[in-house]
């Protein structure tokens, strides 16, 4: 739920790269200056509200309501929930989920109408693949599963994985982010090199501080940048609360970074790290954490879950 609630609490500064910019719109007078969470949404493509989710996050509910519904991930069943979202979602909607609908306008299906873009959604998917398969051998194979049927790049694939490998360790086995970090750039997490060669990339900027080393690595939307720049957050991050305001503080594609640095801190400090005003302001929070409970309750027995399918009528955004 850390996830979720860092992405709601991101939405209002998302895709605002200029640092000096989101500086000067919290000032607010001498000695006065605005906390950078929940700020009223200034980019007006995103169709949103204060408190409302991004189109990353709305673009999870097919992921969630496919594993509610059959408790596994199966390239066909995700591309029959997303396809009917996207038909009647009214809120933005991210450049590789617009290539996915458009492919498969076209005819083409399961993977083969994946977008090629290297972007951040397949980061996105992880915190709710870990919530269902951790501990699980299939956890890396579902979420090649969930991310290749919108993403055919290598790296978007791969920057996914090594996310949910330092997740899963860091809520299987306990102890610090920095443990879960080193052990993944291990032998037995059996990673590919390109993998570990991010790890030491981030591990590089130790010196700086969160936003400047978030900066440095970049605060695009690509998979590398907005893991390894939220990755470096998260471990400069004293709390949840700090390292989420850093995340947005440091610009450019928030949203995304915040599912990173939110599943992060939120696996490393626990459910009682989330302020409850912040859970009051996310508007849909309470919603959102139910399915996941279902989700999470599914690992152990799986009870079939009746949802409503028309997912066009759960997806305004706001």
């Amino acid at each position: 739920m850390g996830a979720f609630l860092a992405d709601a609490a991101s939405l209002g500064l998302h895709g605002m790269y200029d640092g000096d910019k989101i500086v000067q719109l919290l000032e607010k007078g001498k000695d006065v200056v605005l906390p950078p969470e929940f700020h009223k949404p200034l980019n007006k493509e995103y169709k949103a509200k204060a408190g409302g989710f991004s189109a990353y996050a709305y673009e999870l509910l097919p992921l969630m309501h496919t594993l509610m519904g059959h408790n596994k991930v199966e390239t066909d069943l995700l591309s029959t929930d997303m396809l009917a979202f996207l038909s009647g979602f009214k809120g933005h909607i991210t450049p590789v989920m617009q290539d996915f609908a458009a492919n498969a306008k076209r005819g083409a299906m399961g993977r083969e109408a994946a977008s090629q873009k290297n972007h951040a959604n397949s980061l996105v998917k992880v915190p709710l693949m870990v919530a269902r398969y951790a501990g699980d051998a299939a956890l890396m194979e579902n979420v090649a599963t969930a991310v290749q049927l919108h993403q055919s790049d290598g790296d978007a694939l791969l920057a996914a994985q090594l996310f949910a490998a330092i997740l899963e360790r860091l809520t299987v086995f306990g102890g610090s982010l920095q443990a879960a970090v080193h052990w993944a750039g291990t032998k037995e997490a059996a990673l590919p090199g390109k993998a570990k060669e991010w790890l030491q990339d981030v591990l590089s900027k130790h010196a700086l501080s969160a936003v400047d080393g978030a900066r440095d690595i970049g605060i695009g939307l690509g998979s590398q940048q907005v893991l390894k720049s939220g990755l470096h957050i998260a471990l400069k991050s004293e709390d949840y609360v700090s390292g989420i305001r850093q995340s947005i503080l440091a610009g450019g594609d928030s949203t995304s970074r915040a599912h990173v640095v939110g599943a992060l801190l939120g696996g490393q400090h626990g459910e009682q790290a989330l302020p409850g005003e912040w859970r009051r302001k996310a508007t849909k929070f309470m919603d959102v954490k139910q399915m996941v409970h279902v989700i999470i309750v599914q690992r152990t027995k799986f009870v079939p879950f009746h949802i409503n399918r028309d997912l066009a009528q759960q997806s305004q955004a706001g």
